[in-house]
């Protein structure tokens, strides 16, 4: 992976912060049914995170796993690999 990314924090979150799954599902890059399934195999997968495992099994991109895990934080994220 050669591209960097820089986050920015935009505000600190004062309430609970949504489940990644939900948001992969808003942002359709998986389905329940695949969520349900990774979820089942994660449980297996000791001290293995949802994202990790996403993109360990090639249904993420980090690309993808850091656009859903900016919304989770309430942060921006840009690419800096034109910069």
């Amino acid at each position: 992976m050669s591209e960097v990314f820089h986050t920015v924090k935009l505000s600190l979150e004062t309430g609970q912060r949504r489940k990644l799954g939900e948001i992969l599902i808003e942002e359709k890059m998986i389905t329940e049914d695949l969520l349900d399934l990774v979820l089942a195999q994660q449980k297996t997968a000791k001290n293995t995170r949802l994202g990790t495992l996403l993109m360990n099994l090639g249904i993420l991109t980090p690309q993808q796993f850091m656009r859903a895990l900016s919304k989770q934080l309430t942060v921006v994220h840009r690419s800096l690999a034109r910069v």
